[in-house]
């Protein structure tokens, strides 16, 4: 039995396109090989230098500049293959942001973090009031990505990021982002494929509307939900936090502009 002569097996894409790159892509070694080996020695050398800065003058950019050569050297070892499975699973719009978004909900962190003890997944469990089977299997997960340390067989730890989702100022941003703005930008392809690619300039036609089946801009939309309106508060003050305001001196003409 064949399928019908158009390069399809029932007749039907479901929407994807043969480009003429997939027809050129011959060498599948290249996803399973590190993107960038050659970057390698220079990024480590920069990460010692600027870890040396850092432990004697203990000074903030030079701790951006680590982070910065660290994310580099992340991205110049892993392989194309790892890359698509972080972006798709661990921690693209899935898995980790979904573990923390339920951890926050049932204020785990709050449980995890009142001290510095490890806990068991069990007392967890009791702490929240739900399934210890299924918090075993978050906890996991947030585990392996660094949002908690494991310290044992089901066993877990506090760390700085768990302590600060305590506060809704920074555990705001996961339900934020669930109730006004993923969707939204989980829309963009289909939105731009829709209008051509063209630059959007009215702001009650994006991707938001059609992410959220709403004809309202976003603020009009948070003024209908107050709840996201507030996250969405707390949330932006915690993206300011520790950044220059454009109201500083020198940083923007506001005398002339505003």
């Amino acid at each position: 039995m064949t399928g019908p002569n158009d390069g399809t097996v029932n007749g039907h894409n479901n929407g994807h396109i043969k480009k003429p790159t997939e027809e050129a892509f011959t060498d599948n070694n290249v996803a399973i090989a590190p993107n960038d080996p050659e970057e390698v020695p220079a990024l480590l050398k920069r990460i010692a230098l600027h870890g040396e800065a850092y432990l004697t003058e203990n000074d903030e950019l030079e701790r951006t500049k680590i982070l910065e050569s660290a994310r580099a050297l992340v991205y110049a070892l892993e392989t194309p293959r790892e890359a698509n499975i972080r972006h798709c699973w661990s921690q693209g719009c899935s898995s980790l942001y979904a573990a923390i978004e339920i951890g926050v909900d049932l204020d785990l962190f709050t449980a995890l973090s009142r001290d510095d003890k490890p806990k068991s997944a069990a007392e967890l469990a009791m702490a929240t009031g739900v399934s210890q089977v299924m918090l075993a299997r978050v906890l996991k997960h947030l585990a392996a990505m660094g949002v908690i340390k494991e310290t044992g067989p089901d066993e877990y730890r506090r760390t700085g990021f768990s302590i600060s989702m305590q506060s809704p100022r920074y555990s705001d941003a996961y339900p934020c982002m669930t109730g006004c703005i993923t969707a939204g930008v989980l829309a963009l392809p289909a939105y731009f494929k829709a209008t051509n690619y063209m630059l959007p300039n009215d702001g009650t036609k994006c991707a938001f509307q059609r992410g959220f089946d709403t004809n309202l801009h976003f603020f009009d939309f948070l003024k209908q939900h107050p709840q996201h309106a507030s996250e969405f508060n707390n949330h932006m003050s915690a993206y300011h936090q520790g950044r220059p305001s454009w109201m500083d001196l020198g940083f923007y003409p506001v005398h002339t502009l505003v």
